[in-house]
Order: structure tokens, then sequence, then C-alpha cells
């Protein structure tokens, strides 16, 4: 009755939540979104094996480079099970189509059913997993209750919960307390996370506190024929990259980055803005900083190039940034100078890489605390201290390798998690199977 009555409130919004999908997908300029209707719709096609299967749903791009480790090590453990991974954004699938081609190919990929009873069911009857994993956290009562009655459990690995969804569920507890309690068990990250699950009902028992994935996500083996300072025509300045930037932070770096170029000539600016559809924003800001001619988009660099005239570099297409982290010698993280709340440190970190960062980090509080903690990332708290940390940095390649050395460090300090995920896994599945 209740999986009903969520069909009928839905199948009475629908009218305006289409409309809403429409106008923020983009659905009829973007091909992309309208490949993976009909597989959220009507599920992947059916599994012909009988093998014991472990379902992955992985939200969007960190959520799937997250459970990269978790996913190899349960391929490398348990060889004759298979694994499916899901996704909701077309981001996340291009991330796991290039892990699927690259090490994964037995790995079935598909993008996550709408939330509609008819959808998640087909999804669950064409696969018929042992287990369904949800990565960090993605509740839908559709998606629960139609698991349920097919008896599958659900778990959260590499849970957290922000303090203001907290709220929020807490707010709401009348409806948010049965669907955390139509989880199996809770695998979180730490017990600020435990305490928050536990203010919304969810017994101390059914919650284990093991740790980060993303710490132990590997550093990805780099394509050497695509070698961009090759294909950039092979310049040996130095490189400064703005990683995950938002609108205002490339105009920082873009005004420190022509004062530098004073003192510094031969410096490079590599610029990744998070969402990748502003591309051309960015280099439309920057040709007005610098000029026409000394900006170009990197789907745009001809395989041989002399780059003699090229300053800054926009990164316009996804799964590149560890590419980019890898090749620069300074990194900028965005979302940290605006009221964001800063992006993922440790992709950086494990190349080695001095980071600058400003003063919101509160989406990843605990890593850079940690960071902060151990001197193995810089903060600053507005674009005048950014530009004068850089000029400090760009004249002291010593005190540049001590920093990045010390990034490296502070995240292998943090790995472990898989580890400990593995054997929560063997205790109430893998074992049981």
């Amino acid at each position: 009755m209740l999986r009903f009555l969520i069909d009928l409130i839905l199948l009475i919004l629908s009218p305006l939540l289409i409309i809403a999908w429409l106008i923020a997908t983009r659905f009829l300029t973007r091909a992309r979104h309208r490949d993976g209707v009909l597989e959220k719709l009507f599920g992947p096609p059916q599994r012909e094996s009988d093998s014991p299967l472990i379902w992955i749903h992985a939200v969007s791009v960190g959520e799937v480079r997250t459970s990269i480790p978790l996913l190899k090590d349960l391929r490398d453990s348990y060889p004759d099970w298979q694994i499916a991974l899901s996704t909701s954004t077309d981001t996340g699938y291009k991330v796991a189509s290039q892990l699927k081609e690259s090490s994964h190919s037995d790995l079935i990929l598909f993008y996550a059913p709408f939330d509609l009873s008819f959808s998640v069911s087909r999804t669950i009857k064409a696969l018929k997993p042992r287990a369904i994993l949800l990565v960090e956290l993605e509740l839908w009562p559709n998606f629960l209750l139609t698991a349920k009655k097919h008896e599958v459990p659900v778990y959260v690995v590499n849970g957290r919960l922000s303090a203001n969804s907290a709220k929020n569920y807490q707010a709401l507890s009348f409806l948010s307390k049965p669907l955390f309690s139509w989880i199996t068990a809770y695998a979180v990250q730490d017990e600020a996370y435990k305490k928050r699950f536990l203010s919304l009902g969810v017994p101390s028992e059914r919650i284990a506190v093991l740790g980060n994935l993303k710490y132990d996500v590997p550093v990805p083996e780099l394509p050497l024929a695509e070698d961009p300072r090759k294909i950039l025509g092979g310049f040996d300045g130095p490189i400064l990259m703005g990683g995950c930037t938002h609108p205002g932070e490339e105009k920082s770096l873009l005004a420190a980055f022509e004062n530098l170029r004073k003192e510094y000539s031969g410096l490079r600016l590599i610029l990744a803005p998070r969402h990748i559809e502003r591309a051309g924003e960015v280099r439309q800001l920057s040709e007005q900083a610098l000029g026409e001619g000394s900006v170009q988009l990197w789907s745009q660099i001809p395989t041989e190039s002399t780059a003699d005239d090229l300053r800054v570099l926009v990164i316009d297409q996804i799964g590149l940034l560890d590419r980019f982290y890898a090749l620069a010698d300074i990194v900028f993280l965005g979302g940290s100078l605006i009221p964001h709340g800063g992006h993922n440190i440790l992709e950086p970190a494990r190349f080695a890489k001095p980071i600058l960062i400003g003063p919101h980090y509160h989406n990843f509080s605990e890593i850079v605390e940690h960071f902060l903690e151990s001197n193995a990332v810089t903060q600053v708290e507005n674009s005048e201290i950014l530009e004068s940390k850089l000029a400090e940095w760009l004249g002291d390649a010593q005190l540049v390798s001590l920093q990045g050395n010390k990034a490296k460090s502070a995240c292998d300090d943090l790995g472990g998690a898989v580890e400990s995920h593995m054997k929560w896994l063997e205790e109430h599945i893998l074992e049981r199977n």
C-alpha cells in the first residue's frame, strides 16, 4: 500500500517534476540525457548468469571514484561474484565507463532507476542482486521498499550525513525515520556521522565506523602517450592549476596569474571548472583578461602544438582532473574562496602536489582539518593572500617540493578503510552467500 501511495504522489506531481527535470537536464538539446531515460524507466538488460551479484550505487562522479578501491577488492577477493555499478548522472556514467574500459571489463554498468516501484522492480528482477550497496547515502522510498519486498538487503558504505541534512531529516522525522529503518546496516566514515545517524533513530548496533574509502583511492596510471606537456609543445615552465573552480574564483586566479607572469614569464595556468558546461564562459573570461590567442580549450588543442603563445588552458572534458593534477606544479582547489564548501583535496595530494585552499571547506572538514594539523595544505583568506602565497612558492622550488611531500604523506596516513569495509561486508554478505 505504501509503495502504491508513493507512486500515486509521484504520478500526481509528475507534470511538474518532468518539466523541472527537462529544464535542469536540457533534455531536448543534450543527447546524453536522452540516452539513459529508457534504462532509468525499464532497467538494464536481463542478466543471464546465476552467479551471485552485488549492486553498488554511486550517485555521481565523486561517489564513483570513491567506490573504486572497494570494487577492485571485491572483484579480486571474490572472482565468482559479479558486480553491477549504477549512477544517476551523465558525468558519473562517463567516469564509470572509463573505469570499465580500462580495468573492469566485466562490470555491469547502468543508469539507476527512477524512484518508481515499477522501474526499481524491473531493475532488481534483471540483476537478481544478493545485496545493494549505497555509496555515502542515497535514500529513496520506493527504492528501499521495493528492495525490501524482493528481500534484497540494502547497506550504506562510506556513509556520511552533513549537519544540515541531519537537521532536515529530524524536522521531517515522521517521513525520514522509516527510510533509515529500511537500511539493513551502515558503515560510516567517522564518529560524528555515527552520532547523526543515531539522532535519526538508527540503532547503534547497526552502525559501524570504518573510515573513509576516499583515502584509499589509488593513484591512477596515466596514459604516457597522451602526456599533456608534450601535446602542448613540451614547455618546461611552472604550471599553476585551478581545480574544480567556481564563478569568481577563475577571476581571482587570472588576476594573480597576470601579475605573476611579469616575473615568471614561462608560467602557465590550467583552469578546470567544476561544471564542465562553464568551459566556454571561463575561456571568454580568460581572453578578456589576457587577450585572444593566449587561451585554448583542451578539446581544441591539436595533436602537435608549439604552444608558444598559450598561457591559459581550459579543461572542457570529463575525467581529466588526475592527468592535469599530475602535470601541475601548484594546485589551488576551488569551491573554497567562495562559500561553496570546497572539494576533495585528496585528489591532488595523491600526486604530491602543494595545495592552496580558501577559507570555505566545510564539505570536507574532516580531511582538511587533518591536513591543516599536518601543515599539509595552505589556507588563504582571500584573493590577495592567494597571490602572495603563489609568489612565495614560485620563488622557492624546495618549499614547493616539501609541501607536496607533506600532502602525499597526510593522504597516505588516512588509508585502511577498504580493508575494514571488506571485513564488514564479509560478515554481513559475502560469507553468508
